[in-house]
């Protein structure tokens, strides 16, 4: 055994030089590209550089270009946008489209992979099933590599700039190398969904070193804050206003009204004039495609489904022609107007619809529920301004509800305005109603709404660190994952607990195994669930979840809030608002009305309703935490146990968790002779050390190892040490199969960079292994909670990962000997064999 230290590289590959930076806003609907200059940056950073797209059929000029990708019959690609619309307009008119592939706003296939399910204990929990090989259906369900589809669309609009950029002859003075790209995505989308995105524009041929990733609300505000007076739609109405809204040290909410989602971020320009998130940022689909979904349903309802469908499969121009007439439309038309909304339907729709019933689409309109809010004049139908704008309620109530909900943060009660861009803000109706439902709020609107994102994802390319600090959407910590079995592991919020000593050289090595549980503020909340489900039956909850959606999740938030203040030694009852839904909802399931559910529950005397509040018990609602609390103090007490922890200097306590009075409060009274410290913004601690740890990783100079790391060999056979069961025979030798050959022993204390280095031979001089010698070599590791686990498939020890090697030349020789390193690399293991060729391969295991 060889046993060598290596110096870790410092940080990591240098950022390209940014010459130009470009970005890509890949809209649901519509998708764009920006770009500017870093000498214009420097100078005049609002001089950003657009592209104009038009549709030969429609005549239309627009900043933006459908999100269309059209496949020839090969899959290979033919066009994006306009172009891509308008050939397959002309395939179908010829029936000459039945073989290519049409796929319109695909990107919101990755808001829909996100999703809201239950774990065991029917708590609800937000998880992502997108996965690399997932595919697409195009518009007649044929099927494709999702992330092909998407890597398209970013390859088109790369290479489209590239030629624009050539066409100038700037590409002479600027090689591809000097250009940065930055990918705009909305701010609710998971990590997974980012890293689907991410390796998406890797596949369309921008390096991981010249891209960044943008969240769009951030990127609008960006933009805004320097525009002039005369660049926003409200400027003469509200021109004090435009101008205080980014001064510094000023609140302000950016909402980015997409197509397909709708984006919410609270903002607030710091004293050096940076920009910091202070509130969560959050949305959900309701963008103008909801608009459109109501639209096609009323088309539906008035002349039937198959009458529709048939329309749509077999008149395909017609189809994407009446669509762009909607978008249209969806601008046009305003709050207040009275007028008819004349619009144009296609001819062909209504000969399918007497080919199908023999009526006149007259007919139709005078016999259904529309008769009196529409008629029908030569090609147009007419709808009342009312009967139109009912098409934006289900997407408006959406908006305002989640609106409502933010500004009710104690931290939004100051937002000095409201920026509103997107696409979708460029509908006079849907900014009427915003400035309707909220008469005190002050909405300001830029000139060309809809290039906001890509203007500002073009400012952050140039000046990433300008946004300074955001909220955390989740916990993160460093833990290592395991195998998933259902039956034994929970769904849960988790407690990490490190511990650490600070060298002399100002570095930190960790002196104990980071440890903990699923016991943090999750747990609390499957106590309050299983209190709720006892108190007004399961299955009663399960239906207000379902039905009052919105309701349910205001609620967690409010319990989310009473769990952080709640303060265990003032003994108030705590106050919990009950939204409306849940009682009507619960009344018509149940027969009976909330308040008899409360005074026939065994939770009666430490329960009250009064109005819509629900009254809790101080006892009863510190009970929730008990678990959690418990499990907690338990594993803490484990550690000071430990020798080596004997002297600790102190307690750090970070994450959500430990903001709640109730935990601080906790642990100081069972540990009264330690010292805990608890830092402000303390769930905001674990990003910002993230991204200290980002800029310095050698910082944490060693860990102690969670497992024992180790390979499947063969060992010579020892009758008094090894199972008979496990004797081979190789080259005469008795072999015992299955061992576990140790690298790293779980306790260890492992210094960054640190590698261990074996060697293995590998043999196929038998006859009855000479087959092997055409097929790859595989290299398993293992863990074990083990110090000295003797072998690889006994309990406690798990399969961590494969390493395969193919031989280039076909066959193996009779004898191979292959020296195996594994190395800690940061969050990281490691393990590069290298053949007796010299030869290397390497694969990673993640801790995290």
């Amino acid at each position: 055994m060889t046993h060598e230290k290596e110096n870790p590289k410092k940080g990591g590959e240098q950022k390209r030089e940014k010459i130009v930076v470009a970005a890509i806003d890949f809209g649901s609907t519509y998708s764009g590209y920006a770009f500017s200059f870093r000498d214009d940056f420097q100078t005049n950073p609002l001089k950003i550089h657009t592209n104009h797209w038009s549709s030969v059929q429609s005549g239309g000029i627009s900043y933006k270009a459908p999100t269309t990708v059209l496949l020839k019959p090969d899959q290979t690609f033919h066009s994006f946008g306009y172009d891509a619309e308008d050939k397959y307009a002309e395939l179908s008119e010829a029936e000459e489209h039945q073989e290519w592939y049409y796929f319109s706003r695909f990107k919101m296939k990755l808001m829909n992979a996100l999703d809201i399910s239950k774990d065991q204990t029917g708590s609800d929990r937000l998880f992502t099933k997108l996965e690399r090989s997932m595919e697409i259906e195009d518009i007649d369900g044929k099927k494709m590599p999702y992330m092909a589809i998407i890597a398209h669309a970013i390859r088109y609009l790369k290479e489209h700039l590239l030629r624009q950029l050539n066409d100038k002859n700037i590409l002479e003075a600027v090689t591809a190398d000097g250009i940065f790209w930055v990918l705009t995505v909305p701010a609710i989308w998971t990590d997974s969904a980012k890293q689907f995105t991410r390796e998406a524009a890797k596949e369309a041929g921008i390096h991981d070193d010249q891209l960044m990733l943008a969240y769009e609300p951030e990127a609008a505000a960006l933009y805004c804050r320097l525009l002039p007076i005369d660049r926003f739609e409200s400027g003469g109405e509200h021109q004090e206003l435009v101008l205080k809204t980014f001064e510094r040290g000023k609140k302000f909410m950016v909402i980015d009204l997409g197509g397909g989602t709708v984006d919410f971020s609270v903002q607030e320009t710091t004293g050096v004039g940076k920009m910091k998130s202070i509130h969560d940022v959050c949305g959900g689909p309701w963008g103008g495609a909801k608009v459109d979904e109501e639209f096609i349903q009323f088309l539906i309802k008035l002349v039937g489904a198959d009458v529709f469908t048939e329309f749509k499969d077999e008149c395909r121009s017609e189809y994407l022609e009446l669509m762009r007439i909607l978008e249209i439309k969806k601008k046009q038309i305003d709050y207040n107007s009275q007028n008819k909304i004349p619009f144009r339907i296609p001819v062909s729709l209504f000969e399918i619809l007497t080919e199908h019933t023999g009526c006149t689409i007259t007919d139709i309109i005078s016999n259904s529920p529309y008769a009196k809010s529409t008629n029908y004049l030569q090609d147009r139908i007419n709808f009342d301004a009312s009967l139109f704008r009912s098409f934006f309620r289900s997407s408006l109530q959406d908006i305002t509800s989640h609106l409502r909900g933010i500004l009710e943060d104690p931290v939004c009660q100051d937002l000095l305005g409201i920026v509103v861009v997107g696409g979708y803000a460029d509908s006079r109706l849907v900014i009427d109603s915003l400035k309707d439902a909220f008469p005190g709020k002050r909405f300001v609107v830029p000139t060309e709404a809809g290039l906001a994102v890509a203007k500002g994802a073009v400012l952050f390319g140039h000046d990433p660190e300008i946004i300074c600090s955001r909220v955390c959407r989740y916990t993160y910590g460093d833990d290592i994952c395991i195998p998933f079995i259902e039956d034994k592991h929970q769904f849960s919020g988790t407690v990490d607990i490190a511990v650490q000593e600070t060298t002399s050289d100002a570095e930190i090595k960790t002196i104990y195994k980071v440890c903990g549980g699923n016991w943090g503020g999750t747990k609390v909340d499957e106590s309050f669930m299983k209190f709720l489900n006892e108190l007004i039956g399961s299955e009663n909850m399960r239906q207000i979840k379902n039905e009052g959606r919105s309701e349910y999740l205001e609620f967690l938030r409010g319990f989310e809030l009473k769990k952080r203040t709640f303060n265990i030694d003032l003994k108030n009852r705590v106050v919990l608002k009950i939204p409306p839904a849940f009682m009507e909802i619960f009344s018509e399931k149940s027969g009976e009305n909330f308040q008899n559910a409360i005074k026939t529950s065994k939770h009666m005397t430490a329960l009250s309703l009064i109005g819509d509040k629900l009254n809790i018990d101080h006892s009863l609602f510190t009970s929730f935490f008990e678990s959690s609390v418990n499990d907690i103090i338990s594993h803490i007490k484990d550690i000071f146990d430990a020798d080596i922890c004997l002297d600790l200097d102190g307690v750090v306590m970070v994450g959500g968790f430990a903001e709640s009075m109730i935990v601080n409060s906790a642990v100081k009274k069972a540990f009264p002779d330690k010292k805990f410290i608890i830092p402000l913004e303390a769930g905001l601690a674990v990003a910002k050390g993230a991204v200290l740890y980002g800029h310095d990783p050698d910082i944490i100079c060693s860990r102690i190892c969670r497992y024992t790391y180790g390979e499947n060999i063969c060992e010579p056979f020892d009758e008094f040490l090894h199972d008979q069961s496990r004797q081979i025979i190789i080259e005469r030798e008795l072999l015992c199969d299955g061992c576990f050959r140790k690298f790293f022993t779980i306790g260890q204390e492992v210094s960054l960079g640190e590698s261990v280095e074996m060697r293995s031979i590998f043999s196929f001089v038998d006859e009855d292994r000479q087959q092997m010698r055409n097929f790859p070599i595989d290299i398993s590791v293992y863990i074990s909670k083990k110090e000295s686990p003797m072998y690889v498939d006994e309990e406690g020890c798990l399969l961590l990962g494969n390493i395969e090697i193919k031989c280039k030349n076909g066959q193996w020789p009779e004898r191979v000997h292959v020296t195996v390193k594994m190395e800690i690399t940061g969050t990281e293991v490691k393990v590069t064999p290298t053949m007796h060729t010299g030869e290397q391969v390497t694969a990673t295991f993640d801790f995290l």
